[in-house]
Formats: structure tokens, sequence, C-alpha cells
């Protein structure tokens, strides 16, 4: 299960994502595809200050074969 809040979000985001391991990576993607942020994930918690205009943006976590996709809003 992934939840990703407040969304939509000012840029400051809290991720909570079950079942992590030590390999579980959360990166954020805009509209054309381009990575704007990546992070190795410790804690089923993480908090994400994301610096980015206000848009679309797609957040992705991978644990091991398991990729969990989450749209995301900025809004200014």
């Amino acid at each position: 299960m992934l939840k990703v809040y407040p969304n939509p979000g000012k840029g400051n985001f809290v991720v909570e994502a079950e079942k992590l391991n030590n390999n579980s990576t959360v990166e954020i993607y805009n509209v054309a595809g381009t990575s704007v942020y990546r992070k190795t994930l410790s804690s089923p918690r993480t908090e994400i200050l994301l610096q980015q205009p206000a848009g679309t943006y797609f957040l992705t976590i991978k644990m091991g074969q398991q990729v969990l996709t989450q749209r995301i809003s900025i809004e200014k």
C-alpha cells in the first residue's frame, strides 16, 4: 500500500509504504518523464521536499520487482 499526503501539496509530502526492503527507492518524474527526485528509503514513512514548479508529477517506489506509482500535484 502507498499513501502520499498532502496531495495536492506545496512541495512537502509524506510518503508511507508498507513492506519496504533495503533496496527500496522513491523517484519522482515530471510529465515529460524526466527524473526530478530520487532517494533510497530506509523507513516506511519518509518526508520529501520537492522543490519544483507547480504541476503534476509521478511518484514511483521500487521495492525489488514490485513498483508502486502515484500521481502527485504541486500547487503554489
